[in-house]
């Protein structure tokens, strides 16, 4: 009996420590002047706790995106322990620790061998796209709604075992804590109904109905949501979205299997046009994405499930593709929840694979390359983490892969600005202009007066973020 518990709770219990220990160096990280700005340390709904606040967040947007729950984290946390900001990294890396427990178990429920759901689920953990939702505290917003999303999944899954009105309702519930933290994840119920198909219930009137509740908070959200992202879905045409939405689909699957040039942000630099190969080859390999899925549903539904599960969880990104005046094709905590559809589409392939007449030779090969893989992607992670540890770090880093950003230039010239480097401040802000002629805010910024130091640039509202 004690056997069995152990084997029951080990896996958990180590997919809760390795991320722990690697992610261990950010909680020394302090806040950057990306969000963290606008969402923590200078934002008064957050500073001053008290009924008015509360309801504030609940009436008003971040300025953007609809975000009460993550709020009123903040507020909870500024309320007990101030700016603290290792307990505000805490908490986020807490929250990807549970999230990826219950990756765990939701693949298991999904018919993965405990085995292969404890890899899949330990390279969710590490994998370096996901350090930037652990190790910036602007992305609690992520977290926060990943954490509800999965448990309404799991909670569903529980219900459809015995049909108990009371695990129904308590998923519906679940489902509105994670609306609340970030209307990302309102596409669950198309999710629930990918499920249903995948498992070969009928998608019948009784199905629909089942998941009303769902559809209406969803529905209610997303108008909400739409309200403020206005100006950022008029910013492009219809077939530029679809382009940058053909390029994204191909950099987070190319990036997600091998995560070497990652960044905290990837800037659209040159025109979007068809008749440019960068964005020729996405929208093909796109369409052929789409012929798999329609191909492959002569044999399985699996192949079809998995990538649908991708897409539909990718596909509100598709909305925010233009921030801060400027057009960026991709950001990394986008796929944290998607990804789930590949690691399932994995896990199934490998799982084949060992009941195959080459289970010894897969056996061997999948053994060395997670040999390699698993510390390759730790290692990573555990770099990139300790890299959202200030602002110029991090602002450095943007630019070293960014070269052609207008804003990180200006961003770094603010740092060196309030530092009274002004001659290093000048050469950032005219490389700023150079890359971009019309970017105002550089010809605007070489008038400020000399501020007092680096304090003044933390409640400083100057930096500009494209996130």
């Amino acid at each position: 009996m004690k056997r069995q518990t152990l084997t029951h709770w080990l896996p958990p219990l180590l997919l809760f420590l390795i991320p722990l220990a690697i992610y261990a160096s950010s909680l020394n990280n302090y806040f950057v002047a990306w969000d963290d700005n606008i969402l923590v340390y200078n934002n008064p709904l957050v500073l001053h706790f008290s009924p008015y606040a509360v309801w504030a967040v609940f009436t008003s947007y971040d300025p953007e995106l609809y975000i009460p729950l993550t709020f009123l984290s903040y507020q909870i946390e500024h309320l007990i322990f101030g700016l603290n900001a290792t307990v505000f990294h805490t908490t986020n890396l807490l929250l990807h620790c549970g999230n990826v427990i219950m990756v765990y178990f939701l693949l298991q429920r999904w018919n993965i061998t405990r085995s292969v759901a404890f890899v899949l689920a330990l390279i969710f953990a590490i994998h370096p796209m996901n350090s930037e939702a652990v190790a910036w505290v602007s992305a609690r917003k992520d977290t926060l709604s990943s954490f509800f999303f999965l448990a309404t999944l799991l909670q569903w899954e529980r219900y459809h075992t015995d049909l108990s009105k009371k695990k129904y309702w308590s998923a519906v519930v679940l489902f509105l804590l994670a609306l609340l933290s970030k209307v990302s994840i309102a596409l669950l119920p198309v999710v629930l109904l990918l499920v249903d198909w995948r498992d070969g219930r009928p998608i019948d009137r009784k199905t629909i109905q089942e998941k009303i509740p769902f559809f209406l908070l969803s529905g209610i959200f997303i108008v909400v949501a739409l309200f403020g992202k206005t100006s950022n879905i008029a910013a492009l045409s219809m077939m530029q979205t679809a382009l940058m939405a053909c390029k994204s689909i191909a950099f987070y699957i190319l990036t997600f299997l091998f995560p070497f040039r990652i960044s905290s942000i990837y800037q659209q630099s040159t025109p979007i046009t068809i008749l440019s190969p960068e964005f020729a080859l996405p929208a093909l390999s796109t369409l052929l994405l789409l012929a798999l899925i329609i191909i492959s549903l002569r044999s399985t539904r699996i192949i079809a499930f998995s990538t649908l599960f991708f897409l539909v969880m990718l596909l509100p990104a598709f909305a925010n593709f233009t921030k801060a005046g400027g057009i960026y094709y991709a950001a990394d905590r986008y796929i944290y929840m998607a990804q789930i559809g590949l690691l399932y589409l994995f896990g199934i392939g490998w799982m084949h694979l060992r009941m195959s007449a080459h289970a010894r030779m897969t056996g061997l090969v999948t053994t060395a390359v997670l040999i390699v893989l698993l510390p390759t992607y730790a290692w990573a992670s555990y770099s990139r983490s300790i890299l959202w540890g200030d602002s110029e770090t991090l602002f450095r880093d943007a630019l070293a892969k960014n070269a052609k950003s207008a804003m990180i230039h200006f961003n770094l010239g603010v740092l060196e600005q309030d530092r009274g480097d002004f001659v290093e401040a000048r050469v950032l802000y005219a490389k700023a202009r150079e890359v971009r002629p019309d970017y105002s805010p550089a010809y605007n910024n070489e008038g400020l007066k000399p501020s007092n130091g680096l304090k003044k640039l933390l409640r400083s509202i100057r930096i500009i973020s494209p996130q």
